[in-house]
């Protein structure tokens, strides 16, 4: 993997989090990423809470390898430290992340703005919306999210991306049957995507 043009220090920093726990040593703060990637003024985040998510990715098909992140308004540094960490090492779907692997990794840090709650499932649009589900299925609690960027890499539509976000609630039940049910609830919500690959990081690291 080549470095981009203009690494994100929010990515750099997830990066820098796992390197840390992986070889036991104190990380970097983002404030050392922030001014060692002189991204122009228009790419930081200004807002000092925010809900975020840390994805990362694995191989040149770029495959998943985490992602885990909150709904919930979290210190942006703190929120990429915890998920970064969560992501790498806690993703139920994958075994944890090793040094090994490190060299062949990207991740992107997703903040999550503009959240609404849908008029019905369709109310929603591929590649600007991501999508959170929840509904109550005999008895038990079901939910589940794809980031903006799901559907559009995946080349899904409106029904794949229901269908799909069904499945990987737990639910085996027909998505048409499910988002006609009373208990089903959407919403909507946009999200910024920052990214950074492995030699990005090093990159930086280095220079």
């Amino acid at each position: 993997m080549v470095h981009t043009v203009t690494p994100s220090p929010y990515a750099c920093f997830a990066f820098e989090v796992i390197v840390a726990k992986l070889k036991a040593h104190k990380p970097k703060s983002l404030s050392k990423f922030i001014k060692a990637c002189k991204i122009p003024k228009s790419e930081l985040v200004t807002q000092p809470s925010c809900p975020l998510f840390v994805t990362w990715e694995i191989g040149p098909n770029e495959d998943l390898r985490g992602c885990i992140g909150t709904f919930t308004n979290i210190e942006l540094e703190q929120g990429i430290k915890r998920y970064a960490a969560y992501a790498a090492f806690e993703d139920s779907r994958f075994s944890p992340i090793q040094v090994k692997h490190l060299s062949e990794l990207k991740c992107d840090v997703t903040i999550l703005t503009d959240f609404e709650t849908c008029n019905d499932a369709y109310d929603w649009t591929v590649g600007v919306h991501g999508i959170r589900i929840n509904f109550l299925h005999l008895g038990k609690t079901h939910s589940a999210t794809f980031l903006p960027s799901v559907a559009i890499e995946h080349e899904w539509d409106q029904e794949e991306t229901l269908m799909h976000l069904v499945r990987k609630s737990g639910c085996k039940v027909d998505h048409q049957t499910i988002i006609n049910m009373p208990s089903f609830h959407i919403s909507r919500y946009q999200g910024r995507k920052h990214g950074a690959s492995w030699s990005d990081y090093e990159h930086i690291i280095n220079n």
